[in-house]
């Protein structure tokens, strides 16, 4: 009877704790990574499926670029140089080429780049974008279903989907959550893991991404580590501690970017960018206080007009109508300093981002150090994104796991904005008379000549009405825990979804053309480094013509030498060259890479903008009185052909009855060098831009080659840190799984 009694009690004790637990909709990470996953594989579909290509700078610039590096890293050389665009460039020294980025090393090495391979590392950032903000809602105090919103939110937010084409503002937000949530473990942690993880993805995103974010993440990071010095607050470990982990964390990031930041050192002097970059460029194309529709309408930034007062790209800041809905209340509530913290930073970075319509982002360039050296002030948005969708997220869960709490301001404030988007949608509707279904029928997904503000409003605000209204109806009527956070999951999802398909003909996938037929037109073209062809500059330009998708920088995929590309970064001279010297430089451009020419100037006759000869050599001073003084001749049987190629190297074979000067149409670059016959010689930078030598009479052969031992120095550096940090990480996971067992 006494054992019946106590397993009754037993029995009665399980049902009460099981009676008090809460159950949950998932319980997992790998849940939520699998939720994650479909998500932006719906989200992204066209792209992932292969069905669309990607659009504008994805398709004909980041493509072009990776797919030289791919090719020098299947040569077996470093990507160093880029024969191909502008008569020679440094590659590895622009930050937006993804040159020292390992995605880029992996994809290109291993599969090489395609219109499909591009598109697929979108949406590889895209998710783990999703997953980066996962970890970092749930350090931040979100539970794991309200930090699952919050990932789903910002992996289809606004940057993403406006960006789309900007490949390294895609990276760069994709690792920024991670980089946050492993600064913060630092800080309640104390661990040298989280230092390791964070110098690692704190290297992805220097070496991936768009320089601007690292430097607006640095101050927020900065504001963060002087208030925990100050505060204890949750933080473990002395102020020394942290101290030496952050330094730590830093100093292996820049040891593990040691290549990219060695060779961005290297060509900085010869930036004209970095000269003369002013105000006007930094306040060029913001989130214009017009663009603020796009926090609830995001289809109405999809017109192609001159309302925004800014790039097509840079209007999108939405991130949920749930989450903004909640955003606008619980930014007057209370909350954790963290969450606060970013929220205020988010609040200034919309300030900043709105350009010339406040004086914040101006005073950032004139007075912030590194605040000048970046466009567009639209990027500062993602950080009130950020700040948003955290903020947002944080009320609500305080509203739903706290029974004591009252809905009822989520229930007036829901009932405002219904009759908000109410009155939108109607004075949308009779703005301009027309057949919302046909147009509903004709534009949907599609970004047609005849989209129109307004009208897309009225499309949008259908959908809007319906998840306003079912938010209210699941927060009013759902009161079971799991079905609630279900519907809940499937209604973000849906409005994310929705949103993101809206925009995503305009601004992430070129609906014009299948990825078949786009990956057809150059699966076919030449591959490797094949020897150019003798023809003349201007008739390999003629040749490098591809179809409209491919209309830039079409000699990468074609393999064929050309003086012209797009591309902010470009070196001062040969900038000068295009935009001062233009009769000249199209003169130059009937000359095959080789020239042999007896024919010198001194550089103080080089004036602007005359008709010169295309044999005709400028030399500085000190060049042109010390080769004026030899014997130089040049007949037509006097030939220069070239006999072996690669991406940083040229062989040539002369045969010349006299002395005179023989020309290589690449941008004389710091690292080049010159062997005649097995003996080097001195090189003459002719034109203000070209290699050129003195050569001897006779046969000849002749190697040009590109060198860079501080930049290969600098990556094995690297390579040795990065192996060390994961040698670290192996024996740190080892040693914690023979501690569990």
């Amino acid at each position: 009877m006494k054992y019946l009694r106590r397993n009754n009690l037993l029995l009665l004790k399980t049902m009460n704790e099981e009676s008090n637990k809460s159950p949950f909709l998932i319980s997992k990470n790998w849940q939520v990574i699998a939720i994650l996953l479909i998500v932006s594989v719906v989200g992204f579909y066209q792209v992932f499926f292969y069905l669309n290509p990607t659009k504008w700078d994805m398709i004909d610039v980041f493509l072009p670029w990776k797919h030289h590096v791919a090719t020098c890293l299947q040569s077996g050389h470093l990507p160093i140089w880029n024969p191909y665009l502008y008569l020679g460039s440094p590659i590895n020294a622009d930050p937006s080429s993804g040159a020292w980025y390992p995605t880029t090393w992996i994809i290109g090495y291993f599969k090489g780049y395609s219109v499909f391979t591009i598109g697929l590392e979108l949406w590889l950032h895209v998710f783990l974008a999703g997953v980066g903000f996962y970890k970092l809602s749930k350090t931040l105090g979100l539970s794991m279903f309200f930090a699952l919103l919050a990932g789903v939110c910002y992996m289809l937010s606004g940057l993403f989907i406006g960006n789309a084409q900007h490949l390294p503002y895609i990276i760069s937000a994709c690792w920024l959550p991670f980089v946050m949530h492993y600064f913060l473990r630092i800080i309640y942690h104390n661990q040298w893991r989280d230092v390791i993880l964070g110098a690692l993805v704190l290297f992805l995103s220097i070496t991936g991404g768009y320089p601007a974010f690292t430097i607006i993440l640095f101050y927020l990071l900065l504001i963060f580590f002087s208030y925990y010095l100050i505060k204890k607050e949750k933080r473990k470990g002395s102020i020394q501690q942290l101290v030496a982990k952050n330094t730590v964390m830093v100093i292996l990031a820049l040891l593990c970017s040691a290549a990219m930041i060695t060779s961005f050192y290297q060509v900085y002097p010869y930036l004209n960018r970095t000269a003369s970059f002013s105000i006007e460029s930094a306040l060029f194309s913001p989130f214009s206080p017009q663009s603020f529709i796009s926090l609830v309408y995001p289809y109405a930034t999809a017109v192609r007009i001159n309302y925004f007062d800014s790039d097509l790209a840079m209007r999108n800041g939405y991130f949920g109508l749930i989450a903004f809905f909640l955003f606008l209340i619980g930014m007057f509530r209370k909350k954790p300093t963290n969450i606060k913290i970013i929220f205020w930073f988010g609040i200034f970075s919309l300030a900043a981002s709105v350009g010339r319509y406040l004086p914040v982002r101006e005073f950032l360039f004139d007075y912030v150090p590194l605040m000048n050296v970046f466009r567009f002030p639209s990027v500062f948005r993602l950080f009130f994104i950020i700040a948003g969708i955290l903020v947002g997220l944080h009320y609500l869960q305080s509203i739903v796991e706290d029974e004591n709490r009252s809905k009822r301001p989520l229930f007036i404030f829901g009932l405002v904005s219904f009759l908000a988007l109410a009155i939108t949608f109607h004075i949308a509707l009779n703005h301009e008379a027309f057949n919302l279904y046909g147009y509903f029928k004709e534009n949907l997904f599609s970004p047609s000549a005849s989209l129109d503000f307004w009208k897309n409003i009225a499309v949008q605000g259908i959908f809007q009405l319906c998840v306003i209204i079912s938010f209210l109806i699941i927060l009013w009527k759902v009161k079971r825990k799991v079905l609630f956070q279900f519907l809940l999951l499937l209604l973000v999802t849906f409005d994310m979804v929705v949103a993101t398909q809206l925009n995503a003909a305009s601004t992430v996938y070129s609906h014009e053309w299948s990825g078949a037929e786009s990956d057809a037109i150059i699966k076919d073209l030449p591959q490797g480094f094949l020897l150019p062809e003798d023809i003349t500059i201007l008739e390999s330009e003629k040749k490098a013509w591809l179809p409209q998708q491919f209309w830039r920088n079409t000699g990468v995929l074609t393999r064929k030498v050309v003086s012209t590309g797009f591309n902010s970064f470009n070196l001062t001279r040969y900038e000068k060259l295009q935009n001062e010297r233009i009769l000249f430089y199209n003169e130059l451009k009937n000359n095959k890479l080789l020239l042999l020419s007896d024919t010198l100037l001194s550089g103080k006759t080089f004036s602007a903008d005359s008709a010169y000869s295309s044999e005709y050599l400028f030399l500085n001073q000190n060049d042109y009185n010390e080769l004026s003084k030899k014997a130089m001749s040049h007949s037509g049987k006097d030939t220069a052909k070239l006999v072996d190629f690669g991406s940083f190297f040229f062989t040539a074979k002369t045969i010349t009855k006299e002395p005179q000067m023989l020309t290589l149409f690449q941008q004389n670059y710091p690292g080049w060098t010159v062997k005649v016959n097995g003996v080097e010689t001195k090189i003459i930078t002719s034109n203000e831009n070209f290699i050129s030598i003195y050569l001897p009479k006779g046969v000849n052969k002749v190697f040009f080659e590109y060198k860079n031992k501080l930049v290969s120095i600098a990556f094995w550096i690297a390579v040795m840190t990065l192996l060390i940090m994961a040698t670290y990480l192996l024996i740190d996971f080892r040693n914690k799984r023979i501690n569990k067992e």
